[in-house]
């Protein structure tokens, strides 16, 4: 079923590109004719009540003389029987036989390279064919024409609902707040298009204000999941405190693009306090859980998680849902799925592809819900998203006609609902309850956001449910699936590095004496690191690591004791004075280690202390051992274990030793010496 929706999607997007533009020879109007239509609105669907449609498209004359004698024509094809023939019908239009076809003249011209809005209305009540009996779904081709020929044209599913549906579908749907990561580790904004996103056109804006408008009745009709990346709302927070960007140039707080972030903040506010509304948290950057779980940085899942969902509580005032759980792109494993069971979650929302799904009768829609098992037993159930509708919203060319792709999704759950509009039981007598569902990302153009979810919320054939009840209402489902597991993976050294960094950060917070962000900024520019987009780019990735690494590299470097002077002890006995480096700012603890073959340290040779500023000198108590330039190594080490840096070497010349190290030296040769004269004895025969 899926090779058959890849294959008829193909088409379509061919289908649409010849539709929209199409070339009449110079022979037919005497000129080449080139006009490229959209369709810039549509009745979504007519009832008995309410049976009239009306079709607006836009006309743009790309040819280089002006189009006259304008008229369109309406045509309508027999009601739709299948997914098959509906997917069909976008490709062929409403075919041969038709049950409705007629012409409307239009005044006036289209002058080149000008655009002009069209309109034309139908009471499909009128149309004896048009059943009064059951909903159905049409192909309709609207044509404009030149001269009484075809220019081009748009084919488009009209949707005819004759009374509420006593048996409407299930559908879980679910919309991702996601962007690219827009801000550099230096806290610059380096990705401009994050600005484009957020102003009023944008596609962050026009997602969010649509799925606003469409929960705003507070019906309790317009269930939706919203899934967020915790990292794109941190970066709108920073974003509206005012920033700089990359190049240089400072954006004050109150100033656009500032403001634009302060309004969208607002905006989300005011979406996720609706019930209607459950609010997923990824983790923070949105990492791909299989490079993670299964790629030597299991370890940092869990933080990942329970910063993503701080982040949602302190900026949006909300506390996300654990027990539905969105992996960043679909990425999922065995590994990952145990630990999304061991966070709680119980349903999950998948790709299309996450299992092989079995084929159901008469070519029907596949089942939406399959249950997994992890290796402890424990079962979890995916909520998958239909593929054909998934790769209608993956075309680029149809969802470039905003308003016909809206009109095109529409129309395919009409197909799917009529599948069965009465569900009977199972074999075994069990209820049966279908479902959908559908996944928004974040991807889509932003003028599709406003139709598309404007007609999906108001379709009186879905019920609109949340996944984690879908899941729970939706029977039946495929039972023991097998995951199709992801490989992303980042390189070794990318994870070593990682890792090497970490010990770095939590030696540095291990030194502190008073309460500081800097080392949780620290930590998230790691787990910025791990997101998902740098599994293909670890070039770009490394520069958050690399930025840990300076800064804590310079840290420890500037701790580290001047060794440079040299030291004269006139007596067996004295005191080293060791002057410490530069703990900056702030006030570190550290210990301090030393240690020599020719010194012996009476006070002890480490100590632990609190460097408050530079030049802190700490003298250590010495005995020598031998005269003459000896070296000690000096140690500085967190109080978490980690040494910072190499040991330095400190020279001290010494021009006396103590009586007792003295008298144990002697001692120590006498003992040499009479035990190698043994050796010049000889011993008698026997």
């Amino acid at each position: 079923m899926r090779t058959l929706y890849r294959a008829l999607g193909a088409a379509l997007s061919a289908s649409v590109l010849v539709a929209t533009t199409l070339l009449v020879a110079p022979a037919a109007l005497g000129q080449e004719t080139v006009v490229r239509t959209t369709l810039s609105g549509q009745t979504p669907f007519t009832t008995k009540d309410e049976s009239v449609v009306t079709v607006t498209f836009l006309a743009e004359n790309l040819g280089e003389g002006s189009l006259g004698d304008l008229s369109v024509g309406f045509s309508i094809g027999p009601a739709i029987r299948s997914r098959v023939g509906y997917t069909s019908s976008l490709i062929e239009g409403p075919g041969s036989t038709l049950v409705f076809l007629d012409t409307f003249s239009q005044t006036g011209t289209i002058e080149a390279d000008a655009v002009r809005e069209l309109s034309v209305s139908v009471d499909l009540s009128e149309i004896d064919e048009v059943s009064e009996i059951d909903s159905s779904v049409y192909p309709a081709r609207i044509e404009l024409r030149v001269a009484g020929l075809p220019v081009a044209w748009i084919d488009t599913p009209l949707i005819h609902i004759v009374r509420t549906p006593d048996d409407p579908i299930d559908l879980a749907w679910w919309v991702e707040l996601d962007a690219p990561i827009a801000m550099n580790p230096q806290g610059q904004l380096a990705d401009a298009a994050f600005e484009t996103a957020i102003a009023p056109r944008g596609g962050l804006r026009q997602q969010v204000e649509a799925l606003r408008d469409a929960v705003a009745p507070d019906d309790g009709l317009v269930a939706i999941d919203l899934v967020v990346v915790p990292a794109v709302i941190d970066q709108l927070a920073r974003m509206a405190d005012g920033y700089e960007r990359a190049q240089g140039d400072p954006v004050p707080e109150g100033e656009r693009p500032a403001t634009d972030a302060a309004g969208l903040l607002a905006t989300l506010r005011e979406l996720v306090a609706d019930d209607d509304v459950h609010v997923i948290a990824t983790p923070f950057a949105a990492p791909l859980l299989p490079s993670l779980a299964s790629g030597g940085l299991t370890a940092d899942l869990d933080g990942q998680q329970d910063l993503g969902e701080a982040v949602i509580s302190e900026q949006l005032g909300h506390t996300p849902v654990t027990a539905t759980a969105r992996p960043p792109q679909g990425a999922l494993d065995d590994a990952s799925v145990a630990w999304l069971a061991a966070r709680g979650a119980t349903t999950i929302l998948a790709e299309a592809d996450s299992v092989a799904r079995a084929a159901q009768p008469n070519d029907f829609t596949l089942l939406p819900v399959a249950a997994v098992s992890t290796g402890d037993g424990t079962t979890l159930d995916l909520v998958l998203p239909d593929p054909g509708l998934q790769e209608r919203l993956g075309d680029p060319i149809l969802t470039g006609d905003p308003v016909r792709a809206s009109q095109t999704v529409l129309g395919e759950l009409a197909a799917i609902w009529r599948e069965a509009p009465v569900s009977g039981p199972q074999l075994d007598g069990s209820e049966t309850v279908r479902g959908v569902a559908l996944s928004l990302p974040a991807s889509l153009p932003p003028a599709l956001w406003a139709p598309l979810v404007r007609r999906v919320s108001r379709a009186p054939f879905v019920q609109l449910t949340h996944a984690g009840v879908f899941a729970g209402r939706v029977h039946p489902v495929q039972d023991d699936a097998a995951i199709v597991e992801s490989l992303a993976r980042f390189p070794r050294d990318y994870v070593d590095a990682i890792r090497e960094q970490h010990r770095n950060v939590a030696a540095y917070r291990s030194m502190l004496v008073d309460p500081s962000p800097e080392p949780d900024r620290l930590d998230r520019s790691l787990l910025f690191a791990e997101a998902g987009d740098y599994v293909d780019d670890p070039l770009a990735g490394r520069a958050w690591y690399d930025q840990v690494s300076r800064t804590t590299g310079a840290i420890f470097q500037g701790l580290l004791p001047d060794v440079q002077q040299e030291f004269l002890l006139t007596s067996s006995e004295g005191s080293i004075p060791v002057r410490m480096g530069d703990p900056g700012p702030t006030p570190l603890t550290v210990q301090v280690v030393l240690r020599s073959a020719a010194f012996e340290f009476p006070g002890g040779s480490q100590r632990m202390i609190t460097l408050e500023g530079p030049n802190q000198v700490e003298p250590f108590d010495v005995v020598a051992k031998a005269s003459g330039p000896q070296p000690i190594k000096v140690k500085i080490r967190a109080p978490s274990g980690r040494d910072l840096g190499e040991d330095q070497n400190l020279t001290v010349r010494t021009t006396a030793v103590s009586s007792v190290a003295l008298w144990t030296t002697i001692g120590a040769g006498v003992v040499l010496v009479l035990l190698w004269s043994r050796r010049l004895v000889r011993r008698p025969k026997l």
